[in-house]
């Protein structure tokens, strides 16, 4: 029983990590194309 705890603690830590890096990725893609599209707005002003 101590074992499986400790495996499923694992598991839900490793979730919790890939969703957070997915929320991080998509949070840095926003900004990055906000960006360069306010690059590209300036450049057209």
């Amino acid at each position: 029983m101590k074992n499986r705890k400790i495996i499923l603690k694992c598991i839900i830590i490793r979730i919790m990590a890939i969703i957070t890096s997915i929320r991080v990725w998509r949070l840095y893609l926003c900004l990055k194309i906000k960006g360069e599209v306010k690059k590209e707005f300036l450049f057209l002003l």
